[in-house]
């Protein structure tokens, strides 16, 4: 199930990155503003479940001050 969830977000990201270039390419300014920063908010959270899946918010846990 995890498995799933890591690569509907990574395929998410890929479509919310295509769209926002789209969106530069004809000049629409607003959507690539506003698709820029959902992107950006979808990568980092992709990013993060890559990691988890890969190796574990676990393993950082160590390294965390609090």
């Amino acid at each position: 199930m995890e498995l799933f969830m890591v690569t509907s977000l990574v395929i998410s990201t890929i479509l919310a990155v295509y769209g926002t270039v789209y969106n530069k390419k004809t000049k629409n300014m607003p959507g690539m503003v506003i698709g820029g920063a959902f992107t950006l908010g979808l990568g980092c959270i992709a990013l993060l479940a890559v990691y988890d899946f890969i190796f574990g918010v676990d393993s950082i846990l160590p390294y965390v001050p609090w």
